[in-house]
Order: structure tokens, then sequence, then C-alpha cells
């Protein structure tokens, strides 16, 4: 689990009882698996070129 969605996570347990933080805390939730999604997309293909170029 990365830090992102770990702190996403404590903050959506801890907004269930305002709905406007609730949506808050889910575009964070959404923000922060992108991020990570991106970032191995990114070394995945940093590493391909490494290979092809080798």
């Amino acid at each position: 689990m990365s830090s992102g969605i770990e702190v996403c996570w404590r903050s959506y347990s801890s907004s269930k009882s305002s709905p406007r933080l609730v949506l808050r805390a889910t575009r964070n939730c959404w923000l922060a698996v992108r991020a990570s999604v991106l970032g191995l997309l990114v070394s995945y293909h940093i590493l391909r070129i490494c290979i092809v170029l080798k």
C-alpha cells in the first residue's frame, strides 16, 4: 500500500459524517491511485528503454 492510498483511506474513514468531506476524500483517493499508476507506467517504460538500448 502506498502512502497516498493510506492517507486517503484514513481521511475517508474519518469523514463518514460529512458528505462534502467524503467527496473530497474520494477525489484525493482517485488522485493518489492515478499518481501511483502513472509512476508505475513511467518506471516500466524507462526500464524497457534501458533494455532496448543495451
